[in-house]
């Protein structure tokens, strides 16, 4: 590359740029012993700043290999992705250093490229993730390479850890002076149980028809209380018709597999049912629960991140194209 920085250039600028300027005179010349001479530096020093950019960039770029005496002996790329962004950094930073780029110009290129590296997390339950955003992660990684998605299921709506760079689709929750809250999407709960269900069980045509018709609950197995949102919960039902058969499930997956095995009848979004495609009939068109109101929660802090704002606009096109599918597929029937 023809950049002679030497040692008075790594002394006056020690910010982790310079990181990029090594690993790409590195890359092209395949040597540390080189680098470390261009450099006027050593080996283990060049080996730190490696580490120090992988860190930065969450990723195992460049592998290793030792001889006997535990010198580093070769080199080899074992993510090429990365490659042609080290060394545009790089380019970029020389041209800085030359004077064609100002300062602040530079550092507005910079860092729009920065922003969208690292880890960013995506939180929410099965059934938001399988309904509202599966379909979109592939489009997501694709078009930010250099991000580092981490995607976690969480049923029960409680995140007490919830990490500064985590993205959480949950109800809303009294912690909004940390935390902003992001309008998703509201739904409303209905009854629902499979034509085996029904077929061998007294009809239901009214609320007093309940009696003595399980119905199962999503429950946290650590805990005493059902926290599967403000809806037709199992405290409320009881008063609305006694005698009914409550069953505890963990678990949203076997929900879903124990109500279309004719288990007992469950309560779930229209949304739900439709877009995971389960053969269920909605029992009581009329009996309605409570919304759940659902918000994307980050921290205030992250938001001003251009890979926060990356993830949520994948998050709202997730749920964009749900919708848009859900709403096609009525269309469909009514015709």
């Amino acid at each position: 590359m023809g950049m002679g920085y030497k040692t008075n250039f790594l002394n006056k600028n020690p910010c982790h740029v310079n990181d990029y300027i090594i690993c790409a005179h590195l890359i092209e010349s395949m040597s540390l012993i080189d680098t470390a001479n261009h450099f006027e530096t050593t080996t283990q020093q060049i080996l730190y700043i490696i580490k120090r950019l992988e860190k930065r960039l969450n990723a195992n770029i460049f592998k290793i290999e030792n001889n006997k005496k535990r010198t580093p002996l070769r080199i080899e790329i074992i993510q090429d992705k990365y490659i042609d962004h080290i060394c545009e950094i790089a380019k970029e930073m020389d041209l800085l250093e030359r004077g064609i780029f100002s300062k602040e110009e530079w550092e507005k290129i910079y860092g729009e490229k920065e922003e969208l590296i690292g880890e960013v997390i995506i939180s929410s339950t099965q059934t938001i993730w399988e309904c509202f955003l599966v379909n979109t992660v592939t489009n997501f990684i694709e078009k930010f390479p250099l991000l580092t998605p981490s995607f976690y299921q969480i049923d029960l709506f409680i995140n007490d850890k919830q990490k500064f760079n985590e993205i959480f689709i949950c109800p809303l929750s009294d912690d909004t002076d940390i935390y902003e809250y992001i309008p998703f999407y509201s739904f409303s709960q209905k009854l629902w149980a499979s034509k085996k269900y029904i077929e061998k069980n007294p009809p239901i045509n009214n609320v007093e028809d309940l009696a003595g018709q399980t119905i199962l609950f999503m429950k946290n197995v650590q805990s005493e209380s059902n926290f599967y949102g403000p809806v037709i919960t199992q405290s409320k039902l009881p008063h609305i018709v006694e005698k009914i058969k409550i069953m505890n499930v963990s678990g949203p997956r076997l929900l879903d597999v124990l109500a279309t095995n004719g288990v007992g009848i469950i309560v779930c979004s229209e949304e739900t049912v439709k877009l995971s495609n389960l053969p269920l009939v909605n029992v009581l068109p009329n009996f309605v629960g409570e919304k759940i109101d659902m918000f994307v929660k980050v921290n205030k802090s992250f938001l001003s991140y251009k890979k926060c704002t990356a993830a949520i606009d994948f998050i709202m096109k997730g749920r964009d194209e749900a919708l848009n599918q859900l709403l096609d597929r009525n269309k469909g029937i009514n015709k």
